[in-house]
């Protein structure tokens, strides 16, 4: 039999994110691989009830927790959706992998009261439908890259989740899931100028060649309103500023320290408080240490920041005007009346930043999203157009 554990660690890298819309540049996910997935259940409720940071954190907690579990094999490609996540796994360590999602779903629902969905789908059982699920792999930086994915497979895995009527597993006693690295420690990131725009846009062409020239279309469109990828970035240095609210970074407080003993809560605390002081020191004074160039630091997180991707459809955050984001809204009505495309747009004040940290020394990538859940409000959107389509 075949070892197609390494699979993901051994293709081809691309840089330009443009490439996206080159359906050949993906790979098959192998037929022996699995999809996890895990989705808060009205998230949308949730966020209007001001728990954005929450949902955040939530979703990422599964990339954390399963990714974590496979750190001796190699990096696992993953997406992040806002109000939830999807992993591609090699066909290994089932056991663990259901008790990591028990524990999140636990601890997501103790710490902050939100109802997670999770579960796992073999690539196997989306092919027996007539689906696919491909791979490619997208180079942000020398040491770390972001997974791209093309096909409708994970949409597909993913509904079968979130329809589930409820999760079979609960987590075993005493098991305690590695979420090493799930962090939320910088304040929100304002626009350049007006607002920060949440899109969704997904291609609806009778094959992969039409969508190719769907999603090409659309990304020169968006390069012409909005300027470069490095122009409508909504990071820079500047904007990085570390938490200073208790309440704000009990978020990642309250997951991380379940189940939550008094002795646990006061050390991740201390943790916590000490890491940003000495973070805030050693990244101004550029100070390089034994394993980490903390002068870099920042400039490598927004070379990590996943605020463009292809997970089915482009998605992206951009920083800009209303008028450049009602330009960009037109132009996807017209795409959207010629039956080429659904999309969803959502606008916000500012952007918030959710963190998984391989190690500080350049193996870091951070997850973005609209403050009140851009994301999940433009899905919310464009779900409501394809049901009107119907």
């Amino acid at each position: 039999m075949t070892d197609n554990s390494n699979f993901y660690d051994n293709l081809p890298e691309f840089s330009d994110f443009r490439k996206v819309s080159d359906g050949a540049l993906y790979h098959p996910v192998p037929d022996d691989w699995w999809i996890i997935a895990g989705d808060i259940r009205n998230s949308t409720e949730a966020i209007e009830n001001g728990k954005y940071k929450e949902v955040n954190m939530a979703g990422a907690s599964i990339i954390a927790g399963i990714s974590n579990l496979f750190k001796d094999f190699g990096s696992l490609p993953f997406t992040f959706g806002g109000d939830g996540s999807i992993v591609l796994v090699p066909d290994q360590k089932h056991s663990e992998i259901k008790q990591t999602l028990a524990f999140c779903r636990q601890a997501i629902q103790d710490s902050f009261g939100l109802d997670m969905r999770t579960g796992s789908v073999p690539v196997a059982d989306v092919r027996k439908e007539g689906l696919d699920v491909k791979v490619a792999k997208m180079r942000l930086s020398e040491t770390t890259s972001q997974a791209v994915f093309w096909g409708d497979g994970l949409e597909y895995a993913e509904s079968l989740i979130k329809d589930k009527e409820k999760d079979e597993d609960e987590p075993q006693d005493g098991y305690v899931a590695n979420l090493e690295g799930l962090e939320c420690r910088w304040q929100e990131i304002p626009p350049d100028q007006e607002e920060i725009t949440s899109y969704i846009i997904k291609a609806t062409g009778k094959n992969d060649t039409e969508n190719s020239e769907i999603y090409e279309e659309c990304l020169k469109k968006i390069d012409d309103i909005y300027g470069s990828l490095n122009d409508r970035n909504p990071i820079s240095e500047a904007k990085l500023i570390f938490k200073k609210s208790w309440k704000k970074l009990a978020v990642e407080w309250k997951i991380r320290t379940w189940k939550p003993t008094l002795k646990k809560k006061l050390k991740y605390a201390w943790k916590l408080l000490f890491q940003l002081t000495s973070g805030i020191y050693l990244m101004k004074s550029n100070t390089e240490t034994k394993n980490t160039d903390w002068g870099r630091y920042k400039s490598d997180l927004i070379k990590h920041v996943d605020f463009r991707k292809f997970s089915e459809a482009l998605r992206f955050v951009a920083s800009g005007t209303s008028e450049e984001r009602m330009k960009v809204e037109d132009f996807l009505e017209e795409m959207h009346n010629k039956g080429k495309l659904f999309y969803g747009v959502h606008s916000s004040n500012s952007l918030i930043i959710t963190c998984y940290v391989t190690n500080y020394h350049r193996e870091h990538i951070h997850f973005v999203d609209g403050m009140d859940g851009g994301y999940a409000m433009a899905a919310k959107k464009m779900k409501k157009q394809v049901k009107e389509s119907r």
